[in-house]
């Protein structure tokens, strides 16, 4: 009998994990904006009816979508029938940033509330300052777009309508904004649609207990990973080169404790938070150091808040982690989430480093701003392109696997069409490839970033352009030798000359003929680059992966230009050479 109840239960776990693509397939094919129907930027779950994660279709979102939830069940503990919709962006209710929409919804069963599904999503905008709610000057978050705390959308089955037009009110492209509300209701109907036929079918009780299985699996499962890695206390750091505002070097600090079958994330000494949009909630720093746990067990553990009961995080608000109201958090998703994930990954290395890869994308803000007048001579920002989802890069290598594209998490990004941007936009793009001598030499050569070139200027509005880089390098530094890839550049061609942009440019006009030339960060390499297989840099040279001379400096491999075959001899004095170098150092 009790076999037979793990076979049901490990049944529906699986089921489960259907709902939820079920859930994301409708939202991504029914959504009006290109961020959530291409980029992606979006995560479907289902909760217990006391709010503890059973399955979630993104990493990234797990810990901040169970926060939302939780919070959402405090503050309607009593006010909460079966045919509610409860809707927010608040960052500071368990959130993320203002962009990110959202909605809770009750499952209910004879009557009777048993779990609940939650969509989020990116919206196109919410108010504030820029169009898009991506804003490098925002001091606080009324910058950054409209806090629309927990309320509910939908009452006793009864859209409400003031809530709904209010909300509407404060975007610049309110039908976008309605238009991905009602994909995402139609997410939430999926989901309680196909949980309503699981508990026809295999009853209440059943659905019920496979739901507690499925954290009680997912919990003893890491306890006895944690269990099999070395007790102690191991220490990472990463830090955000500048926040925007002028602040340099913002440290990200964890101290990782190991214990019998328990980990303790201690975030506690990282640095004060920042005053511009660099910042993330606890919430949202919990789900990016999983990010970097979850790279390193086993992939079979179900991704629920079972893995939470193991884990204890500690923080201190009023730090770049743990930031307070009420500061801002747009930029949260990729920095800090980038520098939290690295933290974790270096403290990962103490311990776990054959299994320790990196697994975030320090990807830059490139938004180009359309401004026109339209109502009453009132200059209107009517359009906001982004060029960063273009950018490909910053994979590592591991031990026997080169890197590629975008790492871990980040790589459920696709790349946006070319084609299709310039049909819908008009701005040409003149090249995206591949930066040659971008990704890390190693044994194991580091993914190489891309670079984009495009022409802006060629719209009738006023353009304007918005840029924040992080230039610092990329990578865990490792004893296997490999080397950091190139780091993130761009920059801004104007008449034919060239302007590097450091660091940040906010609302700079773009003229026609206005070039903008961006270089994605490559990936770390993995080992020393001399034994990397000789003809495997042959071929890393002629596809423009690596140069003829990095092939020579750096990989100790000697080919001959005209004929573009490996002179061994010559290969094999160079090597020597790097070996006898390596060796005293």
């Amino acid at each position: 009998m009790i076999q037979q109840s793990g076979i049901v239960a490990e049944i529906l776990r699986n089921k489960f994990g259907a709902v939820i693509d079920d859930m994301r397939a409708t939202l991504v094919n029914t959504a009006y904006s290109a961020a959530i129907a291409r980029g992606r930027e979006c995560a479907a779950a289902i909760f217990t009816e006391s709010g503890e994660l059973i399955d979630c279709d993104s990493v990234v979102h797990m810990c901040s979508l169970s926060e939302t939830v939780a919070q959402v069940i405090e503050y309607f503990k009593y006010d909460m029938t079966a045919n509610d919709v409860i809707i927010t962006n608040d960052p500071y209710s368990g959130g993320t940033r203002v962009q990110d929409f959202t909605l809770v919804a009750p499952i209910a069963h004879e009557d009777e509330i048993v779990m609940y599904a939650a969509v989020r999503a990116r919206m196109a905008d919410i108010g504030g300052e820029l169009l898009g709610s991506l804003n490098p000057l925002a001091q606080e978050i009324w910058g950054e777009g409209a806090r629309i705390t927990p309320v509910k959308l939908v009452r006793d089955g009864k859209l409400q309508k003031d809530v709904l037009t209010t909300i509407l009110l404060n975007s610049r492209m309110p039908e976008a904004l309605r238009l991905d509300l009602d994909a995402m209701m139609a997410a939430i109907n999926i989901g309680k649609l196909r949980l309503a036929g699981l508990f026809g079918s295999y009853g209440n009780a059943a659905v019920v207990i496979a739901a507690r299985w499925a954290l009680e699996y997912a919990e003893r499962r890491l306890a006895a990973e944690i269990a099999a890695w070395p007790k102690g206390e191991y220490h990472g750091a990463s830090r955000l080169q500048h926040d925007c505002q002028g602040r340099e070097d913002l440290a990200v600090r964890v101290t990782m404790r190991v214990a019998e079958g328990a980990l303790e994330l201690d975030f506690a000494q990282s640095d004060q938070q920042s005053s511009g949009f660099a910042n993330s909630t606890r919430a949202n720093t919990f789900s990016y150091a999983l990010v970097a746990l979850l790279s390193v067990i086993d992939e079979s553990i179900p991704r629920n808040s079972g893995l939470l009961r193991r884990i204890a995080l500690t923080t201190r608000k009023g730090t770049i982690v743990d930031a307070e109201f009420p500061a801002p958090t747009g930029w949260s998703n990729y920095h800090a989430g980038c520098e939290i994930v690295e933290a974790m990954t270096s403290a990962l290395a103490e311990f776990l480093p054959a299994r320790v890869a990196n697994v975030a994308a320090s990807i830059p803000l490139a938004d180009v701003i359309a401004q026109a007048v339209n109502h009453g001579g009132t200059i209107e920002q009517v359009a906001v392109f982004d060029y960063a989802a273009f950018c490909q890069g910053d994979c590592g290598a591991a031990e026997g696997r080169d890197g590629w594209g975008l790492p871990g998490i980040f790589a459920q990004r696709p790349l946006p069409s070319a084609e299709i941007h310039e049909i819908e936009v008009g701005n040409p793009i003149a090249s995206l490839e591949f930066a040659t001598d971008s990704g890390g030499a190693g044994q194991w050569r580091g993914g190489p970033g891309n670079e984009l070139k495009v022409w802006l200027g060629n719209r009738p509005e006023d353009l304007r352009l918005n840029l924040c880089i992080e230039r610092s390098d990329r990578g865990i530094e490792r004893q296997a030798g490999g080397r950091t890839g190139a780091r993130c550049d761009a920059q801004l061609v104007v008449e034919g000359k060239a302007t590097s942009i450091e660091r940040t440019l906010v609302n700079a006009p773009i003229g026609p003929g206005t070039a903008l030339i961006m270089r994605m960060s490559g990936g770390a390499g993995w080992g020393l680059p001399y034994q990397r297989d000789a003809e495997a840099v042959l071929r890393d040279v002629l596809d423009q992966y690596v140069s003829l001379q990095a092939a020579h400096d750096d990989y100790g491999v000697v080919i001959r230009p005209d004929s573009m075959i490996i002179d061994v001899d010559a290969t094999r004095r160079r090597r020597s050479e790097l070996a006898a170098t390596a060796a005293r150092q």
